[in-house]
């Protein structure tokens, strides 16, 4: 900084005493020059005058070419010129009687006899050499005798001008080392200060330093360092509302469910959220800058971004996934006016809508699949003790049981529909009491005893004596392990066995109820908790498909997960977690 100061202070200083020198040697030379010639010319005719007139008093006692002469030969040797004179009727009476034609070849000589003062230069021989020259009128008793010559030689330049230019060029290049030294005063006093503040400056671009320090000065130096202070202010407040917006700005983006990409106008990808990166299995820094088909690898994305540029217009699709086997729903949007050409892409995941969909519609089905066959049952029962059953007595009550069995059925189904739908929504409030897990289990096997001993099963019960006691709704929990053990019940063939097992886990009692039955096929093992979710080999059995589905809620309801375990002709293990210190 100090010398690059340094040099812009001398540089044009220097620059302008070169032109000064210039001027000096091509214009103001020749100017002094015919300056000093035309003061000379002034000075010489003076001299002239002189001598003319002390001429004129030598010519009155005598006047012969001698006297001529030795007046010419001593006015010459007084000074740096040579005196010609030029006395027509020198020794004559009558001085003043002059004929002019005489001098037609003298033009100077006659117009000085014709009372005329001429002062000129004249060129030597062609060169550069010059000499100046006077003629005027000699005067006696103011009657014109003659004319005098005065002529003289000069050089290019004087030795008094050559002296003076000589001087003043010395001068220039006195000043030329003066403005150099100048400056380099100058630089040292301000480049220190400067190169301060420059580095302040980047120290706080680098985070280094938050404030420009502020010199107590009156010059330049120091009103620099106040804008620059105030200035950093104004950046550093500017800069911490910036890193606010961006990490506010990027903490939405990162956190949205919704997947965001932003394009330019020639498709490549400016930005991107975790959320699209996800969906479409990209990583973030390598998805920028690079194309949107090559990102996406969607015709049909590509096909709405076409649409969207040229309609420049909101619109959306509904596309699948192949890959992640997900349903989103596509919006693209112009960017227009604040970024010409842009569009963004707003990505909603419709899987979970897409999933509860199906879910719904399994659901109705099941439910009139449930509801049909025994509504079917009774309306064929009713029709035939109708047409001719009723007569007969003994068949008549046989399809009356079968009618009540029927509705039975559907009153079990409805009561657990409500159940379900209670528990789900939150309805049915859970009244904890301390229980000891043995005891809980007890209960259950003794409420499923007689169903145990009808199918011909073995059951055995597994539970640690010191297993702290829970807290839970007893009830509700005792309804779990009847609906698993229910469950084993009808899947075990005759002579199997049943083991209900408690044991600690961490911070958990584990329950479990194992059987020997026909299994689980693995496809349908994620499935078996859902509502009217049975089996294919199941679907003869008795059951409506919500006990499990039951059991679920209720286990999350305290806090705990279910799972299952099997292998097929080997049997099925139900597990579920309850935490000791229950929620």
């Amino acid at each position: 900084m100090r010398r690059l100061l340094f040099w812009r202070i001398a540089i044009p200083l220097i620059l302008a005493l070169i032109v000064s020198t210039g001027l000096v040697k091509y214009v103001l030379e020749p100017r002094l020059t015919e300056s000093y010639i035309q003061s000379s010319l002034a000075n010489y005719l003076i001299t002239a005058r002189t001598i003319a007139r002390s001429v004129s008093l030598q010519l009155q006692n005598s006047c012969s070419n001698q006297t001529i002469s030795d007046l010419e030969k001593n006015f010459s040797e007084t000074g740096q010129f040579s005196i010609y004179l030029t006395i027509p009727n020198c020794g004559q009476d009558n001085l003043a009687s002059i004929d002019l034609n005489q001098f037609d070849n003298q033009p100077d000589t006659k117009n000085a006899i014709s009372g005329l003062e001429i002062s000129k230069t004249n060129s030597l021989n062609n060169s550069t050499l010059k000499s100046m020259e006077i003629v005027i009128p000699i005067y006696l008793d103011n009657q014109i005798i003659g004319a005098l010559r005065l002529i003289t030689s000069t050089q290019p330049i004087p030795y008094l001008l050559a002296q003076l230019i000589n001087n003043i060029y010395l001068a220039l290049i006195a000043l030329i080392f003066l403005v150099i030294v100048l400056a380099w005063i100058i630089s040292s006093l301000y480049s220190p200060q400067i190169n301060k503040i420059a580095d302040e400056i980047r120290a706080m671009v680098e985070n280094q330093k938050e404030e420009i320090t502020v010199y107590d000065r009156i010059d330049e130096i120091g009103y620099l360092s106040r804008i620059v202070h105030q200035v950093s202010i104004n950046l550093k407040d500017r800069m911490k509302k910036y890193v606010a917006d961006r990490n506010t700005f990027t903490t939405i983006l990162t956190n949205m469910n919704d997947g965001i990409l932003i394009v330019d106008e020639a498709g490549t990808v400016q930005l991107i959220n975790r959320a699209a990166s996800q969906m479409f299995t990209v990583e973030e820094n390598s998805a920028i800058n690079h194309s949107l088909v090559e990102i996406l690898r969607n015709h049909e994305i590509e096909e709405l971004w076409l649409n969207c540029q040229s309609k420049k217009q909101q619109l959306s699709i509904n596309v699948e996934i192949a890959l992640n086997h997900i349903h989103i729903r596509v919006i693209a949007s112009p960017l227009e006016p604040q970024l010409p050409g842009s569009t963004l892409f707003l990505f909603q995941d419709l899987t979970r809508i897409s999933q509860l969909e199906i879910i719904r519609r399994d659901f109705v089905s099941n439910v009139s699949h449930e509801l049909r066959t025994p509504l079917t049952s009774l309306k064929i029962l009713t029709e035939t003790l109708y047409e001719s059953a009723w007569e007969d007595p003994a068949v008549a009550k046989n399809f009356l049981e079968k009618m009540d069995a029927e509705i039975d059925n559907l009153i079990q189904m409805v009561q657990e529909l409500l159940e379900l739908s209670r528990i789900e929504s939150g309805k049915v409030p859970l009244q904890k009491t301390a229980t000891m897990p043995c005891d809980l289990i007890q209960r259950a096997v003794d409420r499923m005893q007689m169903q145990i001993e009808r199918g011909k099963l073995l059951i055995h019960v597994e539970c640690q004596a010191d297993l702290p006691s829970l807290e839970i709704d007893s009830a509700r929990m005792e309804q779990v392990l009847v609906n698993l053990i229910h469950n084993s019940i009808k899947f075990t063939p005759p002579a199997g066995s049943i083991i209900i097992s408690a044991k600690r886990a961490d911070s958990s009692i584990i329950f479990a109820v194992k059987d020997t039955g026909i299994g689980i096929p693995p496809r349908d093992l994620e499935r078996i908790f859902e509502r009217f979710y049975k089996v294919d080999r199941s679907r003869s059995n008795l059951g409506t498909g919500l006990g499990l589905s039951i059991a679920r809620h209720l286990v999350e309801a305290h806090g705990g997960k279910i799972w299952a375990e099997s292998i097929q002709t080997q049997g099925s293990t139900f597990y579920f977690s309850i935490p000791i210190q229950s929620l």
